[in-house]
């Protein structure tokens, strides 16, 4: 039997034709070979540049913000500061270093409470000079870091309630129901609230079942609350609103960019509508803000 011939491409077309026909075959693998590199590499790579730099141009519009705020918000300084209560957007008002104000938190947060000017210079270690300068904004408490024990013959209905928030572990440990791991919490979170503003906040913390909060009401209460300022949602700026504790940074731009677009006609009711809003804490978000006509 005669075997297939193998010459049926050389026979079958001329050299020239042979060459096109190559010519081609090796012109449709590159431009598929481009293709490929082209859209898996190229324009991936090429995407993936425009992405980042849009993303570098926004952040630094972001950080541009937030300088051109802090910059302005340092300019008006505030009229008075509890010392031992103080927020980390006053502390860097008045010009307290991040370590200064580091100082004083862990200070409060070990229940003691800064009384004077030589107090504070020794546990921050700031200059004389810088002092001096800040004194004049702060104020000193007109008790001691020493808590007179209740005598044990006093009824306790007949003696006056205790400042919540000068209150010690030992001391919130006599109330019925708190133990160590519960007295630190309730100093933790007063110190995050920057001191309670209203017995009510109490209902935030996790753990302090109603009846035991019912005790502790009795026997504390939140002293001076018509000291503490509210902020007006309408005048206030971003920076303003990161300090108020149930607010972070995300929430407090939401909240502002709300206010803005509706050109100040808000009230508390509204504010429930913006995404992630504590709508729960609703009560104690009113303690720091006020919505003025």
């Amino acid at each position: 039997m005669k075997k297939p011939s193998n010459q049926f491409f050389l026979k079958k077309y001329t050299k020239s034709q042979q060459r096109g026909i190559l010519f081609l075959l090796i012109l449709l693998i590159g431009s598929v070979g481009y293709n490929y590199y082209y859209f898996n590499y190229l324009l991936d790579n090429s995407t993936s540049i425009s992405y980042d730099e849009d993303l570098l141009l926004r952040f630094n519009s972001s950080v541009d913000s937030i300088r051109l705020a802090r910059e302005e918000a340092r300019k008006t300084k505030p009229k008075s500061v509890k010392i031992n209560f103080i927020s980390e957007y006053n502390a860097y008002k008045i010009g307290l270093s991040p370590s200064e104000y580091d100082a004083i938190i862990d200070y409060n947060q070990s229940g003691k409470w800064i009384d004077s000017k030589a107090t504070l210079a020794s546990i921050t270690g700031m200059s004389l000079s810088k002092l001096d300068s800040i004194h004049t904004f702060l104020i000193y408490p007109q008790y001691k870091n020493n808590f007179q024990s209740t005598p044990s013959n006093s009824k306790v209905s007949s003696l006056p309630k205790k400042d919540l928030n000068l209150a010690s572990a030992e001391e919130l440990g006599t109330i019925k129901g708190i133990g160590e791991v519960l007295s630190d919490r309730i100093i933790k979170y007063r110190t995050k609230m920057g001191g309670f503003r209203d017995e009510l906040q109490l209902k935030e913390i996790y753990g302090l079942k109603y009846d035991v909060y019912k005790s502790l009401v009795e026997t504390f209460e939140v002293r001076n609350k018509t000291d503490f300022e509210k902020l007006d949602l309408k005048q206030a700026s971003l920076l303003e609103l990161t300090e108020i504790p149930y607010f972070n940074y995300e929430l407090a731009r939401n909240i502002k960019r709300f206010v803005d677009l509706r050109e100040g006609d808000v009230d508390f009711d509204d504010l429930i509508k913006i995404n992630d809003f504590p709508t729960s804490k609703l009560e104690g978000i009113k303690l720091y803000l006020e919505i003025n006509d």
